[in-house]
Order: structure tokens, then C-alpha cells, then sequence
């Protein structure tokens, strides 16, 4: 069902009759961007508040256009539940994490407003539980985004544009470190193969005098992951977990 409405919102783009024009554009953002996570499954919330720096450059080629973002986030957080390593359950321990996210998209101006676009990605999420029983984690995903995003202006100087995605999951790997928190009882590390997500965002800008460009993007990121492969050491299994992100990234363009 979500394959189909990726599909679909990819599709819908080519109902615009108004064709896109050949032109030829590069720019380059810089920001900050700071977002609300947490991370679920059966037992365990984690809540954690991240800030950093994103990075993205867009080039456009006649009717193909090429977009690389690139994230890169720290910060705090807590988390109550379940322990698997055997110690006792977490509560409010406190956490620390380290986000890293890259990303490469392909996309085509099938209308002179809408383009939709496929590419790769790898996010990296480092979540860090601290006190006498917590451990590290990190937790990894390759996936592809799927999606169109739609382009328009605004008050002569003003632009907007939605952007909306599907991300598939190829392959993921969750690595434990359990011996911390519980020394013999066997680090862990699991692979990912199912699930996926969405991503969507609005962003709002004004080109200044100068020929630069402020903005702010709002966007929303979900993960709905299944759950692991067996891991044969310990005999642990990563249950499935969704991951939601609500944030802000304001930047200028140059």
C-alpha cells in the first residue's frame, strides 16, 4: 500500500499540462536546522532535541536537475523502557546523539512547476545511552527517496516549494554494544531488510538585493522500521520501530 501511493504521487506529477522549460541554474544553501526525534517500539520511548548544520547544492541542466543534502546534528535526550541486554529497565536515562545524513537525488521538470525525482541515501543516527546501565547504539539505514516536489513564486521576490518522498529501505543495520551495560552478555549486530518512511517539507524564501536568498524549510520525517534479523551471538532481535522528526532548517542561498 505505501509502495503504491509512492508510486502514485510520482505519477500524479505528469497530469500538469503546462510543459517545463530547458534552463540551465546552480545554487548553493547553508543553514541550520534543529528538530524534535523520537524513537518508539514495543516498551521503549526515547525523545531526544538535535541541532546542526545542513548543507545542500542543486543543479539544474535543461530538464534534469541533480540536489546532494547533506546533515549533520548533535544533541540530548531520554529514554524509559526496556533494557535488552539484561540489566534493569531504563528510567529517564539520559541520552546523547549524533545524526548524520546524506543524500542524492535525480530528478526531471516533466511541468514548468513540478519535478519528480529518485535517489540514494544513508542516514546514520548514533544514540548513546548513558548511566550505569546504558550502552551505545547505532543505527543505519540505506534507502532510496522517491517523490515530486512542486515549485512556485510568490509577491514577485517570494518562493515556495513542497516537497514530498517515500523512502525505501534496502538495507539497515542496528549495532548494539551491550557489553557495557552488562559485561559477557555479548555485543550485537542486526540487519535491517523491510520498512520505510516519508518525508515531507514546505520551504518559504525571499530573494534579497544583494541576489541572495533567506529561507526556512518546516519539515516532517517517519521511519516505520520491521523488525530485525536474529543476531546469532546474542539471540537478539531489534523489534520494530518508527522514528518521527518534526523540524526547521533556515538558510540562505547563495
Amino acid at each position: 500500500m505505501k509502495q503504491i501511493a509512492a508510486v502514485s504521487l510520482v505519477a500524479a506529477s505528469a497530469a500538469f499540462a503546462a510543459p517545463a522549460m530547458a534552463t540551465t541554474s546552480s545554487h548553493f544553501s547553508i543553514g541550520f536546522v534543529a528538530q524534535a526525534l523520537e524513537y518508539e517500539e514495543e516498551g521503549v520511548l526515547s525523545e531526544s532535541r538535535l541541532q546542526g548544520l545542513e548543507v545542500r547544492f542543486f543543479d539544474r541542466r535543461g530538464y534534469w536537475n541533480g540536489a546532494l543534502d547533506l546533515r549533520v546534528m548533535g544533541g540530548t535526550g531520554d529514554i524509559d523502557g526496556n533494557n535488552r541486554s539484561g540489566a534493569p529497565d531504563f528510567a529517564d536515562e539520559d541520552t546523547s546523539e549524533f545524526l548524520y545524513e546524506i543524500e542524492y537525488r535525480l530528478g526531471h521538470h516533466a511541468t514548468s512547476w513540478a519535478a519528480p525525482f529518485a535517489g540514494i541515501g544513508y542516514r546514520r543516527w548514533q544514540h548513546d545511552i548513558e548511566g550505569a546501565d546504558g550502552y551505545d547504539r547505532r543505527v543505519e539505514y540505506i534507502y532510496s527517496p522517491v517523490g515530486v516536489q512542486f515549485d512556485g513564486t510568490f509577491g514577485g521576490r517570494g518562493f515556495w516549494s513542497l516537497y514530498a518522498a517515500y523512502n525505501f529501505l534496502w538495507d539497515g543495520r542496528i549495532k548494539s554494544g551491550f557489553d557495557d551495560a552488562n559485561p559477557g552478555f555479548g555485543n550485537a549486530s542486526n540487519s535491517l531488510s523491510g520498512g520505510g518512511g516519508f518525508d515531507v517539507s514546505l520551504m518559504l524564501s525571499f530573494e534579497l538585493e544583494t541576489g541572495a536568498t533567506v529561507g526556512v524549510r518546516h519539515f516532517i520525517r517517519y521511519w516505520d522500521i520491521d523488525s530485525s534479523s536474529t543476531h546469532g551471538g546474542t539471540g537478539n532481535v531489534e523489534p520494530e520501530h518508527e522514528i518521527t522528526s518534526t523540524g526547521a532548517y533556515l538558510f540562505f542561498t547563495f
